[in-house]
């Protein structure tokens, strides 16, 4: 630990929203011939919540495809099997790598293609990284696939289980990490962002397919819009004028106008420079 942000291998605080292990059973998912069990922990919660999104669901399965967001960070079990084989060269006995799992070095596309093979998804699947944007990306990319009639059925899925050392200290390397493990997003006292992890997904179909299937529909997307900021500041920094451009692609898109909007769900990483361009 050092409270100064920037320090090398140091982290300014270990508060973080992290996911206890799962009490995971594969037994439904026909994965016998695989050490399921062994896996990194991101595996577990990709099968988790991919599994229920398709649960009572009306769906050919032949139709569905799989986007998963998944960002390109180690993994402990990435670490693991990274490590194993140059400590053991060196004779290093590690008691963390007894449980590396030789799958674990795949760790980016693996479980969106595991995920689909164990559920019996027909319709194509692949992983997707683009950084804090990536589980709307999927999204996104979700709904094209349905409107162009490639599928009838889509599971966007999202995880971030990246080591938790790495994100600890690289946040706090980029100065975004707060000291006081405390976030406070769109407020004045806000000193960075805190690290979390977890899983998510939806199965996402045409309106008239729900409909007609008789489906508890939870909501609709009308529209969306992609975008970067362009050649503007440094690679990481937000800039008002492209967030303007993406905004106004997508109420074009939905149809609406800003004014028709009861509510707004902001980035909001409880940074100065980040909240203060989505403010603006």
């Amino acid at each position: 630990l050092d409270p100064r942000p920037g320090i090398p291998d140091k982290t300014g605080t270990l508060q973080g929203g992290l996911v206890h292990p799962l009490d995971f059973d594969s037994a439904d998912l026909n994965l016998t011939d695989l050490p399921v069990a062994d896996m990194d922990p991101l595996v577990h919660q990709v099968l988790h919540v991919t599994r229920g999104a398709l649960a009572g669901a009306g769906v050919d399965r032949s139709r569905t495809g799989l986007l998963l967001a998944n960002l390109s960070l180690p993994s402990s079990g990435a670490v693991r099997a990274a490590a194993q084989p140059f400590l053991e060269h060196l004779g290093v006995d590690v008691p963390w790598l007894a449980g590396a799992c030789s799958w674990d070095r795949w760790q980016s596309g693996f479980p969106a293609h595991l995920a689909a093979h164990a559920l019996g998804l027909g319709g194509g699947s692949c992983a997707l990284d683009a950084a804090c944007a990536s589980g709307l990306y999927a999204v996104r990319l979700a709904c094209d696939r349905l409107a162009a009639g490639e599928i009838d059925g889509a599971i966007a899925a999202a995880v971030n289980r990246a080591d938790s050392s790495y994100l600890f200290v690289g946040f706090s390397q980029l100065h975004a990490l707060s000291p006081n493990g405390v976030p406070r997003p769109l407020d004045r006292r806000a000193d960075g962002l805190v690290v979390g992890e977890g899983a998510g997904a939806v199965l996402i179909k045409r309106l008239e397919d729900a409909i007609a299937a008789g489906d508890r529909i939870l909501a609709v997307i009308r529209g969306g819009g992609l975008g970067n900021d362009g050649r503007k500041g440094n690679m990481l920094a937000p800039d008002a004028d492209g967030q303007l451009r993406t905004l106004r692609d997508a109420y074009r898109r939905a149809g609406v106008s800003p004014t028709d909007l009861g509510y707004v769900e902001c980035h909001a990483t409880g940074t100065t420079l980040g909240d203060g361009v989505e403010i603006a």
